[in-house]
């Protein structure tokens, strides 16, 4: 979440610092119990997806050519959020 406030300063502090005259942003990021439910939800609703639509493909794969393919995707997501983080 993420807050942007503008900061007013008088004309002499402004030439002063340039650099104080543009905008000033906050950000904070959930927490707690919420964050951890919120995060446990989408893992099982990936989780649930991939199962699913193993079960309903034609040729239905193995389950270790299935797992390997699943964590192939598991490893790009978090190799996003790393990126994300950033």
């Amino acid at each position: 979440v993420c807050v942007h406030t503008r900061v007013y300063m008088s004309a002499a502090a402004a030439s002063s610092s340039p650099a104080a005259s543009s905008d000033a942003a906050e950000c904070s990021l959930l927490g707690g119990p919420f964050a951890i439910c919120v995060q446990i939800g989408l893992a099982a609703a990936a989780i649930a997806t991939l199962v699913v639509k193993r079960h309903t493909e034609r040729p239905r794969r193995p389950w270790l050519v299935w797992f390997f393919d699943a964590s192939k995707q598991a490893f790009a997501g978090f190799l996003q959020h790393c990126v994300n983080l950033v």
